[in-house]
């Protein structure tokens, strides 16, 4: 949310078009409902717009009078998850604003207050149990699974935290302070603040990722993440082609763990808790893709703990690749929406649509990938098409330095150390989600992320069945 100090000839004394004479017309339902020409929406709603502009970020001394708080109050209830107000807003935002006695900043923190608060009939019974539980937690009490959230709940308790800085302002100007139920709701976001921000520090604190770890954007989870129903369209491709919408990759810098991916452009992107409850993480297991024999040789190289050494190297790769992926694929763009249906079809055809008669030259990815080519040339890729070529590239990498590694000790080794999971036939360009899992899954190395102790001790983990059948419906 953005904050914006109010234009000064909006904090005129001359208040645009609204005085007494004008707050007593609204006690008449006819004027209150009738519809303004100008802007299309009631005269209620338009003079609640000027007298919250007026105040809205104004000096503490710029208080409203009690006629006015006693209008705006009781409206602010009201416009809770009113979707309607919402779309009427963003028509008003489409207008020119000048003259008019309404700011632009206004419109945009009303417009995020109606839709933060679309559920809001979940979030006080969620709240209550969040709160509770998390006390049991502080006080090292255990919870069944019954007692947990889930991440409909979470969602919700999520989304209205987020208008903190916009209730704090009503309460600054005395527009929730005489009103029992606003005035809980203003505490109960910001206890939800506080209790947010601490799962997500002891999250930050303590997961930890695999070098090469992928994230999969999970289509049911996110529809709970955002109050959504699957459309028909979506519960087919669920179904027929792919149970997740987005893939990208989990990598580690200085600044933390961040997400790479192409989403429509190259972006980098914080790995939050939110990502982590609604997504599917998979760790690459390396170890799976070694022979014995080559294992045998590395042991003699590094030693008793040789892995930790091999994911150390790998770590390296992955940030070297994925560090700062906005410049470095700075050409590249996400495929079109063609693109991604001919993915979806290559699997409906038993899986044949995914093979191609040419091989891929996996040097040749890697020197894509460590160059400078998608910073030269404009392409288009699959999301989960560039998670797999950056993964075939880092991996044929992890092979040079390892052989290096080996040759300096005067071990010899197979010129594949690792084991390319990827076959030389994989037509990359149709490889969606599901099928990047496929794969990996086939190859022995990939594994399904658990969720670490200090969150799922507030959560329920529920199966894709069951959490299909407590998708709400769209609001």
């Amino acid at each position: 949310i953005s904050w914006f100090v109010m234009p000064e000839e909006l904090l005129k004394k001359q208040k645009i078009g609204i005085d007494q004479d004008t707050l007593a017309k609204l006690k008449d339902e006819q004027f209150a409902n009738t519809v303004d020409p100008q802007f299309g929406v009631s005269n209620k709603k338009i003079i609640f717009l000027k007298l919250l502009s007026y105040y809205y970020g104004s000096e503490q001394s710029t208080q409203p009078t009690q006629a006015e708080i006693a209008v705006i109050t009781p409206l602010l209830k009201s416009f809770r998850g009113d979707t309607e107000f919402n779309q009427e807003l963003k028509q008003v935002a489409q207008m020119s604003l000048r003259g008019t006695g309404i700011s632009g900043a206004v419109i945009g923190n009303i417009i995020t207050y109606t839709y933060k608060t679309r559920r809001l009939d979940l979030f006080v019974e969620a709240f209550d149990k969040l709160n509770r539980n998390y006390n049991r937690v502080e006080n090292n009490m255990s919870l069944d699974k019954e007692h947990k959230i889930s991440l409909a709940e979470y969602s919700s308790i999520y989304d209205i935290s987020k208008i903190k800085p916009i209730t704090d302002e009503f309460m600054r100007k005395g527009f929730f302070q005489k009103d029992p139920e606003l005035k809980q709701f203003s505490d109960q976001i910001n206890r939800s603040s506080i209790i947010i921000e601490k799962i997500e520090a002891d999250f930050n604190e303590s997961y930890a990722h695999k070098p090469g770890s992928i994230i999969l954007d999970n289509t049911i989870k996110k529809s709970l993440k955002l109050g959504k129903c699957l459309s028909f369209f979506d519960k087919l491709t669920d179904t027929l082609v792919t149970k997740h919408t987005h893939a990208s990759k989990l990598y580690s810098s200085e600044q933390g763990q961040f997400v790479s991916h192409i989403n429509p452009n190259p972006m980098d992107e914080k790995f939050t808790l939110r990502d982590y409850l609604y997504a599917d993480v998979y760790k690459i297991n390396i170890d799976a893709l070694i022979p014995q024999q080559e294992k045998d040789k590395l042991s003699s190289a590094f030693g008793k703990n040789w892995l930790s050494t091999v994911n150390g190297i790998y770590e390296k790769i992955e940030r070297q690749i994925h560090d700062n992926t906005v410049q470095k694929f700075s050409a590249l763009s996400a495929s079109s929406d063609v693109e991604q249906y001919k993915a979806g079809i290559a699997s409906i055809a038993f899986g044949l649509g995914h093979k191609q008669f040419y091989e891929e030259d996996f040097d040749e990815i890697h020197k894509q990938i460590f160059g400078t080519f998608y910073q030269k040339n404009d392409h288009k890729l699959l999301c989960s098409e560039f998670v797999a070529r950056t993964t075939i590239a880092a991996l044929v990498e992890l092979n040079k330095r390892l052989d290096e590694s080996l040759l300096d000790k005067d071990i010899k080794s197979k010129d594949q150390i690792i084991t390319i999971p990827f076959g030389q036939h994989e037509n990359l360009h149709r490889m969606h989600p599901d099928r990047l899992l496929q794969v990996l899954t086939d190859a022995g190395c990939i594994e399904k992320d658990t969720m670490v102790p200090t969150v799922a001790r507030f959560f329920k983990q529920m199966p894709e069945e069951e959490l299909a059948s407590v998708i709400k419906p769209a609001l």
